[in-house]
């Protein structure tokens, strides 16, 4: 609509191309599978099969997840708080969103029980997003993004990228695992034992 001059933090996709020039991207983000901490261990995307994935409406994670993953069971929120908050109370299972976001607000929200489950395949690459009738401003903001040293981008990356990972045991597959181990050391035991008073 032409209220808004800059973006300062969008990723570029072709509708969006429409109506924005864009820049270089200056900063790529992990996209991460957010869990409660009580959630069996979560690998990757296709483990999200059966489950309600929170998503931020028309946000870039939605266009991916309902492009490539049609099938999906997708939760949608306005807002990065309220999906925050649906996990942490058991409305959705998982949630994908850019890493730097997820800890921004996990700290505000004092989200205790939120963890991030595992890195997806796919990264926020942020650029400044202009005005699509303001061209002359990309090569202004191109040059100050060339200013900035690799030195100051890893500085800003490590303060609003901190992704840690709190692996949880399944203790399910664990049980399983030790009772079928147990029954073919059983076995094999009980074979040499008949076999010996042969």
């Amino acid at each position: 609509q032409g209220k808004i001059d800059i973006i300062s933090a969008i990723v570029k996709s072709e509708e969006r191309a429409e109506y924005l020039l864009f820049t270089q991207p200056y900063l790529e983000l992990p996209m991460v599978i957010v869990t409660r901490d009580d959630t069996p261990v979560i690998e990757g995307i296709q483990d999200l099969q059966g489950k309600t994935v929170a998503v931020i409406d028309d946000y870039i994670t939605h266009s991916y997840l309902k492009r490539d993953y049609p099938n999906q069971q997708l939760l949608l929120f306005k807002t990065l708080a309220e999906a925050m908050q649906a996990l942490d109370n058991g409305e959705a299972d998982a949630l994908v969103e850019n890493a730097a976001a997820v800890n921004l607000a996990k700290n505000e929200l004092d989200l205790t029980r939120i963890t991030v489950a595992a890195i997806t395949p796919y990264t926020y690459e942020l650029s400044f997003g202009v005005r699509k009738d303001w061209p002359e401003l990309i090569p202004i903001l191109e040059k100050i993004l060339a200013s900035i040293t690799e030195r100051e981008k890893q500085i800003i990356k490590e303060k609003w990228v901190d992704v840690r990972f709190q692996k949880q045991i399944d203790w399910q597959s664990v049980f399983g695992i030790s009772l079928a181990i147990v029954l073919i050391a059983g076995s094999i035991i009980t074979v040499i034992y008949v076999a010996n008073r042969r």
